[in-house]
């Protein structure tokens, strides 16, 4: 946001944490040009690429889904881009196959808090919804998981 000469709200970015670029962009800058959004979008992927050593590992989540390996599917579903899905796994050591299936922003027409990135999951697993658990950290994923009808989990970041 500096780059380009916005002011930034960090408090109103956690609130619309876990909405898709475009959607938090409306918030966060209602009247940014597209050429701005695009610029903030190719500095946020930079500083993103570069600042995975501040992500918070989860460890007693790392923990569960091992523990669940074999026993029950998984899913990773995320409104992040692949390319940031697959940096941050890499910089965690956390294989691909962890997963039974990923489901990244790209994959979606709507993000959270639609519901299609979890029914896209459920699909991908084979698995009712009544049958599932959503481990969440955002407001709108905890919506879009409700909606989807699965039971929900909040995890605190």
């Amino acid at each position: 946001f500096k780059s380009v000469g916005l002011p930034f709200d960090e408090s109103q970015y956690r609130k619309l944490f876990g909405l898709r670029f475009k959607e938090m962009m409306n918030e966060l800058a209602p009247g940014a040009t597209p050429d701005v959004q695009k610029q903030i979008r190719k500095s946020k992927a930079e500083y993103y690429k570069d600042s995975l050593n501040l992500v918070k590992k989860n460890d007693d989540l790392l923990d569960t889904l091992a523990n669940a390996k074999g026993t029950f599917k998984t899913a990773l579903v995320t409104t992040a881009s692949r390319d940031n899905v697959h940096n941050l796994l890499s910089y965690f050591q956390i294989p691909l196959d962890t997963f039974d299936a990923i489901i990244v922003g790209e994959d979606v027409s709507q993000g959270k808090p639609n519901p299609e990135c979890y029914l896209k999951a459920l699909s991908a697993l084979g698995v009712e919804a009544k049958e599932a658990c959503t481990y969440e950290d955002s407001e709108v994923g905890v919506a879009a998981a409700k909606a989807a009808g699965t039971k929900v989990v909040r995890v605190k970041i």
